[in-house]
């Protein structure tokens, strides 16, 4: 049987996406002890440039300030690269959900923004107002983890109801809306009598008699992929950047808060861009796989599988968060014994 291009072209895509998993895969049991290692170099190299660049800002702020935006920035492209629990649950967002290009992009980016906004008033509330001791900062930073965790917990338990429900979901009654026309006087027939809403039964998924998709099944899909967009902004954005902490713990000892403050910022868009593109990088392995996938396997198998993908990564996001939990109860930094911070 001869393969059509398209067929063709999918075939040589999964082989060279297969081939291409399976070198980074080599690549990262091999050299992932040295890459870790070096990243954590590099991000005290740059923790020891921050802290240079901030007492040059009184001799010449322009370009000490300058330094020090660039210097946080590419600490946030650098520390996003590292460990981290975001990055998963970006990974398990844009597998389970089938969400635009767009929509992938601006929840990675408005997460990482977030995250480095929640170390600002952290520190802005903790240090600055109420003049807190670092203890008592520590303290709510840990909670604020456990909040994280226990958002992370939640986004599990959802994805894991939510494909039951999808698996095993129950025929709706839908309404169809006939149209009633205005009869002509003089060539009137009479119609058996009729009613002008015709109820009938469809299964969620399903499409209208009228060709489009139910508009009930489009509100609800809408509702539950915002709560699924929220849970996973909280669950990153509630645990602040270690890297920005510490500029601006740094800067409000030295009386520069105001510029500890933008280097946080800068921070965070470097880690928006990084955590950017390993989204782009998930969903292009994402339709590439479900491309391939319907040459392989049947349409009713197909509409399953993401139920299944869904349950399995809300089972995944439950097991770390439980994790994730438990180790905030141990004499460690938090969470940061799993995943870097």
């Amino acid at each position: 049987m001869r393969l059509k291009g398209r067929e063709r072209k999918s075939i040589v895509t999964f082989c060279g996406l297969l081939i291409l998993l399976l070198a980074v895969s080599v690549l990262l049991f091999y050299f992932s002890p040295w890459l870790i290692q070096n990243i954590l170099l590099w991000q005290r190299e740059f923790n020891q440039s921050i802290a240079a660049a901030l007492p040059q800002i009184r001799q010449n702020s322009l370009y000490a300030g300058g330094t020090l935006m660039l210097i946080s920035f590419l600490y946030g492209l650098l520390h996003a690269l590292g460990p981290g629990h975001g990055k998963f649950v970006i990974a398990a967002y844009l597998t389970a959900q089938p969400s635009q290009l767009k929509s992938g992009v601006g929840l990675s980016f408005l997460s990482a923004l977030l995250q480095g906004v929640t170390a600002v008033l952290l520190t802005s509330v903790i240090v600055v107002a109420l003049n807190l001791s670092s203890a008592y900062f520590h303290g709510t930073q840990l909670w604020l983890e456990r909040i994280a965790f226990l958002f992370l917990l939640w986004l599990g338990w959802y994805w894991c109801r939510q494909s039951i429900n999808s698996l095993w979901r129950k025929p709706i009654v839908a309404m169809n809306i006939r149209s009633i026309r205005k009869a002509d006087s003089a060539k009137f027939v009479p119609l058996p009598r009729q009613s002008a809403v015709k109820i009938s039964t469809v299964s969620q998924g399903a499409s209208c008699s009228c060709g489009g998709e139910h508009i009930y099944q489009h509100m609800q899909r809408a509702r539950q992929d915002r709560r699924s967009q929220w849970l996973t902004i909280l669950t990153i954005a509630m645990r602040p950047c270690s890297g920005a902490v510490f500029v601006l713990f740094f800067s409000y000892m030295l009386g520069l808060y105001g510029w500890g403050i933008a280097a946080a910022l800068c921070m965070a868009l470097g880690t928006g861009i990084t955590l950017s593109l390993f989204a782009l990088l998930v969903r292009f392995a994402r339709n590439s796989a479900l491309r391939v996938s319907r040459w392989y396997f049947s349409p009713a198998i197909a509409t399953q599988t993401g139920g299944i993908i869904r349950f399995v990564l809300g089972i995944s996001l439950m097991v770390i968060a439980l994790g994730l939990l438990y180790t905030t109860t141990l004499q460690t930094t938090g969470g940061r014994i799993l995943f870097g911070g």
